[in-house]
Order: structure tokens, then sequence, then C-alpha cells
């Protein structure tokens, strides 16, 4: 029988609420294919090479990355639901009786949101190609 503060059962309890799942269980060493991301500093901590942010492990590093790629795809979705519904502004500005400025003006929004949403995206896959090619 287990004691009510196995760590085991703790785990278990997590997996089942899909809050710690077995894919960010990893070895916090042994992963060379981070070095190109990572340095191991003097202090034991792991440093992004990109952003200069301390990481006391590979898996903290891994678990970040994953939520900022959650964030690029989130912000994604939401410039391209808010450019296509200027672009249904735009579209429907004539039948609206909008002055021609504010047709215009829906456009340019329009354009504009389709691009941040093309850069977010971007952000997003370099992130999980960045992860998939070091699992």
């Amino acid at each position: 029988m287990s004691s009510p503060l196995d760590p085991s059962d703790y785990n278990t309890a997590l997996e089942k609420m899909r809050i710690f799942s077995n894919e960010v269980k990893h070895s916090n060493d042994g992963k060379a294919g981070y070095s190109k991301y990572l340095e191991k500093g003097d202090n034991g901590k792991y440093c992004d090479k990109e952003t200069g942010r301390e990481y006391a492990s590979v898996d903290e590093w891994e678990k970040g990355q994953k939520t900022l790629e959650k964030r690029f795809d989130s912000t994604a979705d939401f410039y391209e639901k808010k450019a296509k519904k200027e672009w249904a502004r735009f579209k429907n500005s004539e039948a609206n009786g909008e002055p021609e400025w504010q047709k215009w003006e829906h456009y340019q929004t329009s354009q504009e949101c389709y691009a941040k949403a093309k850069e977010y995206t971007e952000k997003g896959d370099r992130i999980r190609e960045r992860l998939e090619g070091q699992n």
C-alpha cells in the first residue's frame, strides 16, 4: 500500500487531469539537440541564447516554448478573425451606405490584420519546428 504522499500517485492524478503530460517528462540533461538554443551556465541553469532568459531545466524551457507557441497561435487566430470581419465590412460598405474613406479604412485594417496573423503564425511555426526537430 502506498503512503498518502507517494509522488507516483500525485503524478498519476495530474496525468488524469491532463495537467501534466508524459510528453513533458524528460531528463534534464542529455538533450544534445537543444544546444543550439540553450547554454548551460556555471550556476547549473540553462540560458536561452535568443532571449537571454534563464531556466532551471531543459524541461522548463520546453514547457515555456510550448506555452509561447500556443500564445502565438491564439494571437494569429484573433487577428485572422478580425481581418475577416474587416474584409466583410469593406465588401458590404457600399450596401451599408458608408462613405468612401471608411470603406478603404476597413480594407486597410483587414490587410494589416492579415499581415499580423501571418507574422504570428510564422512565429508559432518556428517554435513548433524547433521543438519537433528535437524529439
